[in-house]
């Protein structure tokens, strides 16, 4: 295939697609060649990847802590309740 970037349309999950037109699929283009020795790049950001990353692990190391400040309050709650 070897379509027009106008026709094209990048979806979140990072797949083209022809715009307007849902569901539909290219013809093959028998001139379309994978030519050796080039490099193809990746659709990554890696910047937004990285941040992104960090920010699930700090969200992550938040919960875990409040689990354990939690359950220690709860020891201390238990312990003032027991009859001494």
């Amino acid at each position: 295939m070897n379509p027009e970037i106008e026709t094209l349309d990048k979806g979140t999950d990072g797949l083209f697609r022809i715009k307007d037109e849902p569901g539909a699929v290219f013809e093959p283009d028998p001139t379309v060649q994978v030519t050796s020795g080039f490099l193809e790049t990746s659709n990554v950001n890696t910047i937004n990847a990285m941040t992104e990353m960090m920010s699930h692990q700090r969200q992550y190391e938040l919960q875990v802590k409040m689990m354990k400040t939690t359950e220690e309050n709860a020891e201390k709650v238990a312990s003032l309740l027991q009859i001494q």
